[in-house]
């Protein structure tokens, strides 16, 4: 089973748009600070080891959690890659922001071990998928 490595926590860290990190027991095991924000927590490092139906929120952060718990069970059960656009309100901010998420199954032989997401900004320009497909394809090569 993966477990934390610092050179994935740089390369998850250093991602613009949200990433996030799941085993299979749906623990995080690496966030960025983007994530982090967005659960309203100032730092992402205690939420690390952390399940996802643990994490402790704000009211408003509730349906954002129960959504990525539903979407992370999804690819641990199906094994299949899951691709949305959602609209999260950010706790601080209090604006909400739209992302383009890509969540994918992390594999070690046939069996799912972990779920990488990936999500980056939409606008009404310009939307970023194709950089975050890239991303996400060059940091599970890199796993």
């Amino acid at each position: 089973m993966p477990s934390y490595d610092p050179i994935n926590d740089i390369v998850l860290a250093s991602l613009p748009g949200i990433a996030y990190w799941v085993n299979a027991e749906q623990q995080i095991m690496c966030c960025n600070q983007a994530f982090a924000d967005l659960l309203g927590h100032p730092d992402r490092r205690p939420l690390f080891g952390m399940s996802l139906r643990a994490i402790p929120l704000t009211g408003e952060q509730s349906p954002l959690l129960d959504a990525i718990i539903k979407d992370t069970a999804h690819v641990l059960s199906n094994r299949e890659s899951l691709e949305s656009d959602e609209t999260w309100h950010h706790p601080t901010t209090h604006k909400s922001q739209q992302y383009r998420c890509k969540r994918e199954p992390m594999l070690e032989g046939n069996k799912v071990v972990g779920v990488l997401c990936i999500g980056d900004y939409i606008n009404n320009e310009y939307t970023h998928i194709e950089r975050a497909d890239s991303q996400l394809s060059n940091f599970i090569d890199f796993f």
